[in-house]
């Protein structure tokens, strides 16, 4: 696919539509064009106030605003103590703004604000959430193991509050890769540290479904977060992989969403009878069942674990299937253009695709009611046929003619020594001619 071309930018009304779109044609049918279009929806102020007003304390306005880490904030503080939660009442307009500006302009989506820095600072700074906010993922350790460093440092951070959000967006708009890439050493921290068995390390590893899971199960009933201490290294290579400088955007598209096969074991031992891996395989249906039925009583939980190699390599078979048009477009991309598929009448060629890459079009099948002009006349004395089908404006007039009284639409022509017989001549003609002789 080509770069994307981003619609409705600048000023547009609430609930308005954005669209990114880029489009090719199709291999083999000249006028049939695929528009490949990401439509994104701007945020509502009325569905913003709706969903505060009912459920604001525990951050639901936030998660309508895609703001996950200041919903799950929400949700384990009651709205920050309710401080947070009263004074989203009176800016939630400019929330929605900056959200909206955000989906128009997804190179700003990573910065900061100094407002949301200072309500995470007060009152529960001693905990280190601003630092977690803004990416200081070892001083927000600190801070909820020292209460936030006996209370000194939250008070000095008071001050160094405005300096610390417009050095991170500085990076930001640098596209300094450092502030997302994760190493193993933070990774370890989270995990070993008692916010491992609510899920922290899923938290700092972008994993925020994982991170969910472990909150209200408690690191899978403990299992899964000792099995992640032996895996994170494993899981940090993972939330790097989009992130190498070598990657191109096709790599991206096969390797995004891919699943892996202890992850599935994690999900299967203890809660397989619930049907979570089979949730996390995107079966649904089967994840539906095995909730209803414990696991399709026992039995298909056992079986399980001798198939879900199977199952884990066949999802990501057909994911790679599914994508393969996509990467191909991607393949064709003219570096700073769109992609464009340029149809001729004898060849298909991407612009700027891979040298000699030539595809040749399906053959036509001719068929007698498929031309309404006459062929042209191989020799200029013989009678033709009418073929049967729909007129023209381009036949000539006898022919149209012809059509309703079914007589031949050509007059005879003079004979010649190259014109072969009359069409429709019989035996008949030819020895009346030679009688007289």
């Amino acid at each position: 696919m080509g770069k994307g071309r981003g619609r409705g930018e600048g000023t547009s009304k609430p609930g308005a539509v954005l669209s990114r779109e880029s489009s090719a044609n199709v291999v083999g049918s000249p006028n049939v064009r695929i528009t490949f279009q990401n439509a994104i929806k701007e945020k509502s102020i009325v569905e913003t106030y709706i969903l505060a007003l009912a459920l604001g304390l525990f951050g639901a306005h936030h998660f309508y605003l895609g703001r996950t880490g200041f919903g799950l904030a929400y949700f384990f503080t009651f709205g920050l103590l309710g401080i947070g939660y009263v004074a989203d009442l009176f800016r939630i307009p400019c929330l929605v703004a900056d959200t909206n500006r955000k989906l128009r302009e997804p190179s700003t989506r990573h910065e900061k604000s100094v407002i949301d820095a200072y309500l995470l600072w007060f009152p529960c700074g001693f905990f280190g959430f601003h630092h977690f906010y803004l990416r200081n993922y070892g001083l927000g350790l600190l801070y909820v193991f020292t209460f936030g460093v006996f209370g000194i440092g939250w008070l000095i951070d008071a001050v160094r509050i405005p300096f610390m959000v417009d050095e991170f967006n500085d990076r930001v708009k640098s596209n300094d890769l450092s502030l997302h890439t994760k190493n193993s050493f933070d990774g370890y921290l989270f995990a070993l540290s008692p916010l491992g068995i609510l899920g922290g390390h899923h938290y700092y590893l972008n994993r925020p479904v994982w991170g969910i899971l472990y909150s209200f199960t408690f690191g899978l009933m403990g299992v899964g977060w000792v099995f992640d201490w032996f895996r994170i290294p494993f899981l940090v290579r993972r939330a790097n992989e989009p992130l190498q400088p070598t990657l191109t955007s096709s790599d991206v598209v096969k390797n995004g969403d891919k699943k892996y096969l202890d992850d599935a074991y994690i999900l299967l031992f203890p809660f397989g009878f619930t049907g979570l891996h089979h949730f996390y395989l995107r079966r649904h249906g089967w994840g539906a069942l095995y909730f209803f039925t414990f696991g399709v009583l026992g039995i298909g939980y056992l079986i399980d674990y001798f198939r879900l190699p199977c199952l884990v390599s066949e999802y990501n078979r057909a994911r790679d299937e599914n994508r393969r048009i996509a990467t191909n477009f991607l393949s064709s991309q003219q570096p700073g253009g769109a992609s464009v598929i340029t149809v001729t009448s004898t060849s298909i060629m991407p612009q700027g695709g891979i040298s000699g890459s030539v595809m040749q079009p399906p053959p036509q099948v001719w068929s007698p009611g498929a031309f309404t002009n006459y062929p042209p006349q191989q020799y200029p004395g013989a009678i033709y046929p009418v073929l049967p089908g729909p007129t023209s404006p381009e036949q000539p007039p006898s022919y149209v003619e012809a059509m309703g009284r079914g007589s031949a639409p050509y007059p005879a022509a003079m004979p010649t020594p190259q014109s072969p017989p009359r069409y429709g001549s019989t035996d008949q003609s030819d020895t009346t001619q030679k009688s007289k002789i």
